[in-house]
């Protein structure tokens, strides 16, 4: 917060499903800004606390999203091991 001097961040990515992690992702968002949590937990049972006054008083915003699967991941090999960006 002190490299914003106070303001906080617009946009936070967490990209490790870690609860400290994800917590100060919550806790370094400015007004009107959005965490992405595109950690990808394999417990379903992660949890981890955020600020909801936060979500309604000061407009933040908690995304999840993910990048694909395993066939998606797959995919991205078989182009990179043939140096391609793009299917055919």
């Amino acid at each position: 917060m002190e490299i914003t001097e106070g303001h906080g961040y617009d946009d936070v990515f967490v990209y490790v499903p870690v609860r400290s992690v994800a917590e100060m992702g919550d806790r370094l968002l400015a007004f009107d800004g959005c965490m992405n949590f595109f950690a990808g937990p394999t417990d379903n049972q992660f949890k981890s606390e955020i600020n909801l006054y936060n979500a309604h008083y000061t407009s933040t915003h908690i995304l999840g999203t993910t990048g694909g699967n395993n066939d998606d991941l797959l995919e991205a090999l078989e182009l990179a091991a043939k140096e391609r960006s793009t299917l055919p």
